[in-house]
């Protein structure tokens, strides 16, 4: 029913109520006795005996504050009759004596009367004071301990304060700095720190107070004068920055009130900014000029200096490293000759306290465990300084025994057998930290979220290694309360929810959320995934927030390209991956070239019955000019996918096909001509795909894998019969400067079965800007026994990439590339000796209209016929 029901937080209430309260001060010295007060509540269950002592205190410490006296009158029951009071009081030679009633009513009403008699007038005087609720208690003490004080003291009551003279400042916000207050005791010295409280708002050049008698007490006027306000502000001797880069830094502005405070908070933000240049005795000072209107301008008046550079550099102390080995651990620099072209040598204040750190860190790292170095020395001469450290290095240390204690979930050598920390090595603080992160992350993972590690570190006897005691107190499990998805206003909930190995009730495992972080991010869908845990009122919950970022997934692509045998070739696609907000695929493509024309419907459902089984469907509608023979084909596919292992997906599926072959070339290879008329190809493909990319589009990490085997005709019927396997592997590796390696290998064999055709356009050719880049598209072919272009029916492909940031910020990125490759016929073995190579370079771009290539590639070994001087591709998308 209260807000409040333990003595403890009523104490905590008492005494902030003590220490706060505004004394009457100033006043004769009056003793005053008093005594318990009366409590009654509705219900025994609600015990407040201890205010009838309490509320006695709270008034005690007023009369302290006022300057009189007082004492408690202890009495084990309660006085009724008013005589008693006045006669007890008497006895103890009290002036005065206070007593009264704390009633609970109905509905949280209580009701607080406080009785004030006067020992030698025998009068007395009753304030009643109503207020809802009990945590207003002290609010109503404090009402009626104003109204005793000017009684009790014959204090002057202040009726009214009153604010004059301002017009921009409202009166509120000056009445809030004042200690003066309405219904108070007047007192001279208040007015005093009053006039500095308004004074140091900033806002007025003249303030005068007054006091004005009035039937019950007085008022109390303020009158006060406003500063100008700004009209224009100027900036002079600036050459390093223009005006409008100061005045976006200032906090005064056109219109603003001239406060001296804000001025001088200005003058320092400039310095700051010249301090960013590297000019540190930069000095500036101010003009006010006053205009009409109560109205003034403005100006700073800046004297810049010079830059100031570090002239020397200074380590003392040092023994194990030379000066040049500890200059290259900083960031900062001497000045040298090339100073003024690439800023090397310029102070930097914040710059030299990180150096510090990083000295520091570079002994913590190679043994020096107790090395320690005191704050730079910095001393100006002009716009030169010379910084000194002073370093005291200690001894170098070893990793000695290494053990872990504590509450263990996994055997003590499964643990160290995993940490950075080896016996024998040279001591290092990161292994440290990253051990305590390693086995905080183990105990994470198995629910032990709250796991805390520390590590114990203790000088071995011989005085030259260090023991390392990790100390581990692994603390409750802790549960997945709730799992809170924000920021998602397209994408649905359970498409986010399905991608996490977690569920909310379920044992708290880093790992696991990570994971789901991981696939988040994969999906493409989002420009960034954020996620925190949040504790809870049960010290083994917590709840999981994943704060996302949406991105458009709606994709207009259009590609082109341009050779001499193709002339311009190009492809339209609207793609939009996360369909409805469902995470669903849909995408409709058309490409056209001079000998090519395909139109493509692609449908997929990632989670199909709320399982992550993948389904969908290819419908497309194709007419081919190849250079011996027009292919027109309808068909369509089925397909589905379920991961099998970590990044590993199975997926089948089945294709149909009705074509049609004609005008064939009276010189095209006999195998070509016995395709002549409609062919039905009907497939079944099974593949196996590893994919742990990190993003789609310029990964930096990962590797993607996988083998397929195609299988035509026999029992699934039709007029085409082969057997296709293939298989590759692409994986990058991460390098220095944000470069990254790729190498990618792929190769394929088909044959033919029984009672069937192996068509041409199943066969393999290589060339172009996903194969071996230099040659057109199908430019790497076989040749049969005539002499005439046929396929491969097995080939082999491999591509290296160097690829290098241009810009980074804007997801530029360069290559260089060699790709060799070749196709064989079925009486042809495999060999490397005449494989087709090329080599070239390239820019991709993901760009606001989506991801953009443009490679040119050039034949290592051009036979005759072929061209010399390489050949420009390029494909790019717009996003919507």
């Amino acid at each position: 029913m209260y807000l409040f029901r333990g003595k403890l937080k009523i104490y905590i209430l008492f005494f902030i109520f003590c220490v706060f309260l505004p004394p009457v001060s100033y006043a004769e010295n009056v003793k005053t006795l008093l005594f318990p007060f009366t409590v009654k509540t509705l219900s025994s269950a609600n015990n407040l005996d201890y205010l009838s002592k309490d509320i006695p205190s709270i008034l005690m410490t007023e009369i302290k504050n006022a300057g009189g006296t007082s004492e408690y009158y202890e009495s084990s029951t309660i006085l009724e009759n008013s005589k008693d009071f006045f006669k007890i009081s008497e006895n103890n030679k009290s002036d005065a004596f206070i007593t009264g009633t704390l009633e609970e009513k109905a509905d949280s009403l209580f009701v607080l009367n406080i009785k004030l008699g006067f020992v030698k007038t025998g009068k007395s005087l009753n304030f009643e004071e109503k207020f809802r609720g009990f945590e207003n208690l002290f609010g109503a003490v404090k009402t009626i301990t104003a109204k005793i004080g000017a009684k009790l003291f014959k204090k002057v009551k202040i009726v009214d304060v009153e604010i004059r003279g301002n017009s921009r400042i409202e009166s509120e916000a000056i009445k809030r700095v004042i200690k003066t207050k309405k219904g108070f005791a007047y007192a001279e010295q208040d007015l005093s720190d009053d006039l500095k409280a308004i004074y140091k708002m900033g806002y007025f050049g003249d303030i005068r107070v007054s006091r004005e008698n009035v039937a019950e007490g007085v008022k109390i006027v303020f009158t006060v004068k406003e500063k100008p306000t700004i009209r224009e502000i100027y900036i002079r001797g600036n050459s390093v920055y223009e005006d409008p880069k100061i005045k976006e830094n200032l906090s005064l502005k056109s219109g603003s009130i001239l406060n001296i405070f804000a001025v001088d908070k200005d003058i320092e933000a400039i310095k700051e900014l010249y301090k960013d240049k590297n000019y540190h005795q930069v000095k500036v000072k101010y003009e006010i000029n006053e205009r009409s209107h109560n109205r003034a301008d403005l100006l700073f008046i800046i004297s810049e200096g010079e830059k100031t550079y570090i002239d020397k550099i200074i380590f003392n102390g040092n023994k194990a490293y030379d000066n040049k080995t500890l200059l290259k651990q900083m960031e900062s620099s001497e000045k040298g000759f090339f100073s003024w072209l690439t800023s090397s040598g310029e102070y930097k204040k914040n710059q030299i306290d990180q150096d510090r750190g990083r000295l520091l860190g570079f002994y913590y790292t190679t043994g020096y465990a107790n090395a320690r170095i005191a704050e730079p020395e910095i001393v100006f001469k002009k716009n030169r300084v010379t910084v000194t450290f002073r370093i005291h290095e200690g001894k170098k240390f070893h990793f000695g025994k290494i053990k872990v204690s504590g509450d263990m979930i996994v055997p003590e050598k499964d643990i160290i057998n995993k940490l950075k920390s080896k016996k024998g090595e040279i001591y290092n603080r990161q292994f440290i930290q990253g051990d305590v992160m390693g086995i905080s992350d183990l105990y994470a993972n198995s629910g032990y979220a709250n796991a805390l590690v520390i590590p114990n570190v203790v000088e071995s006897k011989d005085g030259k290694s260090l023991d390392i005691d990790f100390k581990v107190t692994k603390n409750k499990l802790v549960y997945i309360n709730n799992i809170i998805i924000t920021g998602n206003e397209k994408t649905r909930d359970k498409v986010i929810r399905r991608e996490f190995p977690i569920t909310e009730q379920s044992l708290f495992s880093k790992a696991r959320i990570q994971k789901g972080i991981w696939n988040l991010r994969r999906m493409d869908y989002f420009q960034d995934v954020r996620m925190e845990t949040i504790p809870t009122d049960k010290p083994d919950k917590v709840d999981v927030k994943i704060d996302v970022e949406e991105k458009t997934t709606g994709m207009f692509t259009f590609g082109a390209g341009y050779s001499s045998q193709d002339s311009l070739f190009s492809s339209i696609s609207v793609t939009q991956r996360n369909f409805m907000g469902r995470g669903q695929t849909l995408k409709v493509k058309g490409e056209f070239s001079n000998t090519s024309t395909k139109y493509t419907l692609s449908f997929v459902e990632p989670w199909l019955f709320d399982i992550p089984l993948s389904a969908g469907f290819d419908i497309y509608n194709w007419d081919r000019d190849y250079d011996e023979y027009t292919k027109k084909s309808r068909g369509g596919a089925v397909k589905f996918g379920y991961p099998v292992f970590n990044y590993t997906k199975l997926y089948w599926s089945y294709s149909y096909e009705r074509s049609t072959i004609d005008e064939i070339a009276s010189d095209a290879a006999d195998e070509i001509k016995a395709l002549e008329g409609e062919n039905i190809t009907s497939s079944t493909n099974v593949s196996l795909v590893y994919d742990s990319r990190n993003r789609m589009f310029n990964p930096t990490e990962g590797t993607k894998s996988s083998v397929s085997i195609e299988n035509s005709g026999g029992f699934l019927g039709g007029d085409i019969a082969f057997t296709k396997y293939t298989g590759e592997s692409g994986r990058y590796f991460p390098l220095f400067w944000n470069c990254v390696f790729f190498i990618h290998g792929k190769a394929g064999f088909i044959n033919q079965n029984s009672k069937g055709l192996l068509p041409d356009y199943e066969k393999f050719y290589l060339g172009g800007m996903n194969s071996v880049r230099g040659y057109k598209w199908r430019g790497i072919y076989s040749l049969d026994s005539n002499g005439d272009k046929i396929g491969g029916d097995k080939f082999i492909q491999g591509n290296a990439e160097f690829i290098f940031p241009v810009v980074k910020k804007a997801g530029l990125m360069g290559l260089f590339f060699y790709d060799a490759g070749d196709v064989f016929d079925v009486d042809e073995s495999i060999s490397t000796k005449d494989i087709k190579r090329s080599w070239g370079y390239g820019i991709r771009w993901y760009s606001p209209v989506g991801p953009i290539r443009l490679e040119y590639g050039r034949m290592l070994d051009p036979e005759e016929g072929e061209s010399e001087t390489g050949r420009w591709e390029f494909t790019m998308g717009q996003a919507f």
